[in-house]
């Protein structure tokens, strides 16, 4: 894959920080390698990548750190 399917921009090798949400927790993993769209920002990551995490999901290590999320609800404005 060279271009996001999203806008057509070019893709640059990097990493993101993925989200994970299993049994109602949200996990997230920095430093994940992925192919960045120097246009808007999507990611893209390889198969072996999303396996390498699944791996990690089953058996987590400790945590390097947490951190509090805030969490707010969507309400329409009259």
């Amino acid at each position: 894959m060279t271009k996001c399917y999203f806008c057509g921009g070019g893709l640059e090798p990097g990493t993101v920080t993925a989200n994970e949400w299993r049994t109602g927790n949200l996990t997230l993993i920095e430093n994940v390698p992925a192919l960045v769209c120097e246009k808007c920002g999507e990611s893209y990551l390889a198969s072996e990548t999303c396996e390498q995490i699944d791996r990690l999901m089953a058996l987590p290590p400790a945590p390097r750190r947490t951190m509090e999320v805030p969490v707010y609800a969507f309400t329409e404005r009259e």
